[in-house]
């Protein structure tokens, strides 16, 4: 397996961008990390439809910023060794199209396991965020539940979990898509963008930093253990 073949270094952190499904499917979308209030980034690679990027990193804390479409976004993420941390770059179909980062948790995966056959009760909905962001026009069938805190959707009959079923794409479809590298042309088209993703990034970091809006970052808890993925 190629991935399994990168990500070896129980001592280094890694980080998979996936893009499953064919949602703008004319639209890239190119991840770059920075640090912040500093002069430079690296390019990490370029996403289209059913592809992925691993980059692998020291422990610590890193920042990504990603333009694709009519906007651009940014993430946080803290890492530690050993461990595997999942994004998903989210795509919005329009007129051009808009990406956002969606951080696949390694609570959410443990949390799904857990579920099937619990009682579904009010103490219950609310200890887990189902519905507490539900707007009026979002509308679903009597006995489904969806959590944007864990990404998580359920179905309850008889006050007890039925179904248990992922909100975003699943681990399996993240780390199922087919793995892109940068290659020689990198720093070429690194040049190409340089100024314009500087001038983003110090136009949008400062404002990003205060939102403190939970899919923004992710902690060294949200990596999935290496050795979960490949034993």
């Amino acid at each position: 397996m190629q991935s399994q073949q990168i990500i070896s270094n129980n001592n280094s952190s890694y980080i998979v961008f996936s893009r499953p499904g064919d949602k703008g499917e004319p639209l890239f979308n190119t991840i770059v990390e920075f640090t912040p209030n500093v002069e430079g980034m690296t390019l990490v690679g370029t996403l289209g439809p059913n592809t992925k990027l691993i980059h692998e990193v020291p422990a610590g804390e890193h920042h990504f910023y990603m333009q694709g479409g009519l906007n651009d976004d940014i993430i946080k993420i803290q890492t530690s060794p050993g461990k595997i941390y999942y994004v998903h770059t989210q795509v919005n179909p329009g007129l051009v199209g808009r990406f956002n980062f969606v951080p696949f948790r390694y609570s959410t995966k443990m949390l799904k396991k857990s579920l099937a056959g619990k009682a579904c009760d009010q103490e219950f909905l609310h200890k887990y965020g189902f519905d507490l962001e539900e707007k009026e026009y979002h509308i679903k069938p009597h006995g489904f539940h969806t959590s944007n805190a864990m990404d998580l959707e359920i179905q309850c009959k008889n006050q007890r979990i039925v179904k248990v079923a992922y909100s975003w794409p699943s681990l399996e479809l993240l780390e199922g898509s087919q793995l892109v590298k940068t290659n020689k042309h990198t720093d070429t088209f690194l040049k190409k963008v340089y100024a314009d993703y500087q001038h983003e990034i110090n136009q949008d970091y400062p404002g990003w930093s205060k939102k403190g809006y939970g899919n923004d970052s992710m902690n060294v808890e949200d990596g999935v253990p290496i050795d979960e993925i490949y034993r």
